[in-house]
């Protein structure tokens, strides 16, 4: 969605976050494109959750 859809909205990052029932974390993503720039911004970045 962010490559097909991303530049028309002028997004720099999207993010997805499946979990289990037993809570845990099965997935996640976020970044446009991690060749480019390999920083994790869901588990790296210094924001509280959802900011």
């Amino acid at each position: 969605m962010l490559r097909q859809y991303g530049q028309e909205y002028h997004a720099g990052q999207a993010n997805t976050v499946i979990m289990d029932v037993d809570g845990a974390v099965r997935a996640m993503v976020g970044g446009r494109d991690y060749g480019a720039s390999q920083f994790n911004r869901a588990t790296d970045a210094m924001r509280q959750p959802g900011s």
